[in-house]
């Protein structure tokens, strides 16, 4: 297990035009899915946001994407060793994606990606880890390929699908989503 993982759903959801986080998958909205996927590997699941019914832990950098929400987890949990983040609008993002991530972190503690994907990904949270997003939010830098590279985040190999990597950010992406699911 992973001591701690987040949702990343505090973003404004422009390209979709409504929240996606509340959008319906599965008799759940995608916020409960990705919760309860995330619940069957950390012993504790926040959302990084503000959603009434969660555990939350609101931004302390608006506007900064990603990036912005990790280093609100990090800092407000810093006395967790590390974190498994996963975008809300990932819909098709599988366990076994997220139990390789915890596997390899299991068998040597450190920050992994997949090398196809940033998301989903485990942060170990360190001092230096929060000193170098906090530098990097900053100086203005928002990307996550930065933060990762920065902090030697090692990509790892998935044996998924490409599909199951898919973040839904437009109302066609969502249609395509839903029609490659029905199939």
């Amino acid at each position: 297990m992973v001591p701690a993982a987040a949702v990343l759903a505090g973003g404004l959801s422009t390209r979709m035009g409504q929240d996606k986080a509340l959008l319906p998958w599965q008799g759940k909205t995608w916020l409960q899915h990705s919760m309860e996927l995330l619940a069957q590997l950390c012993q504790q699941c926040y959302v990084s946001g503000n959603y009434e019914g969660f555990a939350c832990i609101p931004d302390l950098y608006e506007k900064r994407g990603p990036l912005g929400g990790i280093a609100s987890c990090l800092n407000a949990k810093p006395s967790k060793s590390a974190w498994l983040f996963c975008p809300v609008d990932m819909p098709l993002l599988s366990l076994s994606a997220l139990e390789q991530l915890v596997h390899s972190y299991q068998s040597k503690p450190g920050s992994y990606h997949f090398q196809d994907s940033l998301f989903p990904l485990i942060v170990q949270n360190t001092p230096d880890t929060r000193a170098v997003i906090s530098q990097q939010l900053a100086q203005g830098d928002y990307r996550l390929r930065a933060f990762l590279k920065t902090i030697q985040s090692e990509a790892l190999v998935s044996s998924e699908q490409p599909a199951v990597f898919g973040n839904v950010n437009t109302p066609q992406q969502w249609r395509d989503i839903q029609q490659l699911r029905s199939n």
